[in-house]
């Protein structure tokens, strides 16, 4: 919704024609920037509403021209429902009536007197009260983004404590027998410093990854290594084939994060396609892009129950229907965070026997 700026029509949806038509809807009419569609409900209710306020362009202010009444009430909240972008203004008998007060406290964004002395004033209320709205709902879209970021963050410190927490145990069982012994070399201190280096690296490259402008480090990391050892870990090595002669070669990229994301995926292709009736099978192959060499796509695709393409995003996001799989979307949805902003990109579509397939595509190769 817009305020009404330049080149910009209001549509107004009219609700009821109690005013005198040639008093201050006139000027409504003589507005061109005002589109109204007059609309006289036989009776209040959601579904009316629901006719009412629908088409393929939503109204940016619904007018309540209809009589003082507890059902004008009513039809402010059904329209709350119904029409939540829309601006509501409500014409009244007189600023005082018990009508109005409850309206301005269910949230109207404008009040109208009905025998308004300058009728030529009208528009300009209208577009004041659109302009009302679209401000609350900037805030409130403002509000839900930072709740989602919130969710995220809060998603974000779970998984990095869960990834750090195996590595912390078993340094800290390493410390505790070298303590116990007192019997530490060089090669024990040795293992325990590339420990703690390891779990900052992973620390100081995921935190890059989700980082607006921070820079990322970018190697060389071999695929068919990673996921090789991926497959093992989850105990589908003998499951796994690797086209192309087992030999994906590298990719240049974040290794933190590429690493995360493969076993994330086969993580979840072990989980949801070992099905009792059919064998698990888990395919990658290296795709070349037709059109840029120096973009290439990692696929990879399991013979599972897939995921329905309205629910992908949501799959991502860590969302589950009742009978769809999830894909550890917090793991992915960093990984395809920090791919888009290189440029890159992560993908779930269907592979050809009706399993899943993430397709990872990165570019600056």
């Amino acid at each position: 919704m817009t305020a009404g700026g330049a080149g910009h029509q209001l549509r107004l949806l009219r609700i009821g024609c109690v005013s005198d038509p040639e008093h201050w809807p006139a000027a409504l009419r003589d507005d061109d920037a005002i589109l109204v569609t007059s609309r006289d409900l036989s009776a209040e209710g959601d579904a009316e509403i629901r006719v009412a306020t629908s088409g393929p362009e939503p109204y940016d202010v619904v007018l309540l021209d209809l009589p003082d009444d507890d059902d004008l009430l009513d039809l402010v909240a059904d329209i709350a429902r119904n029409a939540p972008r829309a601006a509501v203004v409500v014409v009244t008998s007189g600023p005082d009536t018990t009508v109005a007060s409850a309206a301005a406290r269910l949230g109207v964004d404008g009040c109208i007197l009905r025998d308004v002395s300058q009728p030529a004033s009208v528009p300009h209320e209208i577009r004041m009260a659109v302009a009302r709205r679209s401000q609350l709902l900037a805030l409130a879209d403002e509000a839900a983004r930072l709740m989602g970021e919130a969710t995220s963050m809060r998603r974000f410190a779970q998984t990095v404590a869960h990834d750090l927490r195996g590595p912390m145990s078993t340094l800290r069982l390493q410390v505790m027998e070298m303590s116990a012994e007192g019997t530490a070399t060089s090669r024990d201190i040795a293992l325990v410093l590339a420990s703690v280096e390891r779990s900052c690296t992973y620390v100081h490259d995921l935190l890059a990854a989700v980082t607006p402008g921070a820079e990322v480090t970018r190697e060389l990391v071999d695929i068919s290594v990673e996921l090789i050892q991926a497959a093992a870990a989850a105990g589908a090595e003998s499951d796994m084939i690797l086209e192309g002669d087992g030999d994906l070669g590298s990719i240049i990229g974040p290794p933190v994060l590429i690493r995360q994301a493969i076993v994330n995926i086969v993580t979840n292709a072990v989980r949801h396609a070992n099905l009792p009736d059919r064998p698990l099978m888990i395919r990658v192959r290296r795709e070349p892009h037709p059109a840029d060499p120096s973009i290439v796509d990692i696929c990879i695709e399991d013979n599972g129950p897939g995921i329905l393409p309205a629910l992908r995003e949501a799959s991502l996001r860590g969302v589950s229907a009742t009978t769809q799989r999830t894909v550890n979307g917090l793991g992915l949805r960093i990984t395809r965070s920090a791919l888009t902003r290189q440029g890159g990109e992560l993908r779930l579509e269907s592979a050809p026997d009706g399993g899943l397939l993430v397709r990872l595509r990165f570019a600056g190769q």
